[in-house]
């Protein structure tokens, strides 16, 4: 649709690229190539970095001087970014956050599809979440008090954003915390 209106498909991968739903770039799960995206936060480590990747006959949009950043490519957050490029390919990180994605997905599934206060587990990779009949927020708070961080996203689904070098362990307790926290309907 894009091409035939002659509009630029630009995608936003800053949260959900860098192998978080288990391929490098998330519009890789769905046969998609933008004309331009970008990425960040996981990039450089942590570092701040901001990334913008366009299709080649398009890369001539700006000359040299027209655009800045604020995080343009200083030394130190290059070669963080060249660090975490090599943790990437060489540790597979899409490929484990897929694997690891999936196991979780099983176990959320099969720990908490019958509570009552949860709706479906939804989810890409390492980057699920739960949606509930009712407000998320009330949660969260608990599911620090019980050991494990997540966020809102959408009002009622509880985020969870899991690193790929999660254990087994890690897992289990995740999973225990959460079974806790959502079987209370209050």
């Amino acid at each position: 649709m894009t091409r035939e209106r002659n509009v630029l498909l630009i995608f936003d991968e800053v949260q959900t690229g860098f192998g978080r739903t288990g391929r490098a770039w998330a519009f890789e799960n769905y046969g998609i190539e933008p004309d331009i995206f970008t990425a960040g936060k996981s990039i450089a480590g942590g570092l701040p970095i901001g990334v913008a990747v366009v299709r080649r006959e398009f890369g001539d949009v700006f000359e040299p001087g027209e655009h800045g950043s604020t995080f343009a490519g200083n030394p130190l957050v290059m070669a963080a970014a060249r660090a975490g490029v090599e943790v990437l390919v060489n540790e597979g990180v899409p490929d484990r956050a897929r694997a690891i994605g999936d196991k979780l997905m099983r176990i959320l599934e099969d720990e908490l599809n019958g509570l009552k206060t949860v709706l479906r587990i939804k989810g890409m990779g390492l980057m699920m979440g739960i949606e509930l009949k009712k407000r998320a927020d009330p949660y969260i708070d608990k599911l620090m008090n019980a050991g494990l961080l997540a966020s809102v996203a959408g009002g009622t689904t509880v985020r969870l954003l899991p690193p790929y070098c999660i254990t087994d362990e890690d897992l289990e307790t995740a999973v225990r915390a959460l079974r806790s926290v959502l079987s209370d309907s209050s």
